[in-house]
């Protein structure tokens, strides 16, 4: 895990999340505007992964309940470069669930 200093909570970031599940086209339409990059990897896994930028950690967190509380189980989320948002192999590392 990378320690970053405090400072960093309140600072933008994009992040790429991976859920359980297809994300419904309500939610998607509902989060419109912090959501981009949207793809599922293998029809196989089951799984949604997208990319958002928020303007703080309260912000991720806001996506993140919402998911949860629409019966998306969250698997990760990891903070990206901006211009690795795109490729779920590149992480910069913030936790998994």
């Amino acid at each position: 895990m990378v320690n970053y200093p405090q400072s960093y909570l309140d600072m933008p970031g994009t992040y790429q999340i991976r859920v359980h599940g297809h994300l419904s086209r309500h939610w998607l339409d509902a989060a419109s505007g912090e959501i981009f990059d949207i793809h599922h990897p293998t029809a196989e896994a089951n799984e949604t992964v997208f990319s958002c930028h928020v303007l703080d950690q309260s912000a991720l967190l806001g996506i993140v309940n919402g998911l949860v509380d629409t019966g998306h189980p969250v698997i990760a989320v990891v903070r990206v470069e901006p211009e690795t948002a795109s490729d779920p192999g590149e992480e910069a590392g913030l936790f998994s669930v």
